[in-house]
């Protein structure tokens, strides 16, 4: 259980982090470049630990469970990172960032093209299912 808590930990710095990393590049540029793959590789070593920490904790095959913990990852750091990048810059929690062209994310692009009610439905039942797929591994 120590170790779930540990993971849980590391996810949320992680976030933090990363948070903190765009913001201060935000600040420096006045945007995100989505097409620089930097930031993307800066979030999945930041990201790394929790996952792998949450992937040994399960009694699953190592497959399955590195699987399940890496989409429990991605969903809980896509909405925590987008909402609170969203509200350090004084938008909204689901805000889907602005139309900035080639410098969009894939992401944002997905969730501006669906109504908001959309966007909500798709991270929160990420969530719940790898979340209760992962508990019902350990």
């Amino acid at each position: 259980m120590i170790s779930i808590m540990f993971s849980i930990l590391l996810l949320i710095c992680a976030i933090i982090f990363c948070v903190i990393h765009d913001y201060l590049e935000f600040l420096d540029k006045g945007k995100i470049d989505h097409r620089n793959k930097k930031p993307l590789l800066i979030k999945a070593i930041a990201v790394l630990p929790a996952w792998l920490l949450f992937a040994f904790n399960s009694e699953a095959k190592l497959l399955w469970a590195s699987s399940v913990s890496l989409l429990m990852c991605c969903s809980w750091f896509w909405l925590f990172f987008d909402g609170l990048f969203s509200v350090i810059r004084g938008y909204n929690f689901w805000f889907t960032g602005s139309e900035d062209g080639k410098e969009d994310a894939q992401t944002d692009n997905l969730l501006q093209s669906v109504p908001l009610w959309l966007h909500i439905f798709i991270k929160v039942t990420l969530i719940v299912i790898s979340t209760y797929v992962y508990i019902k591994l350990l």
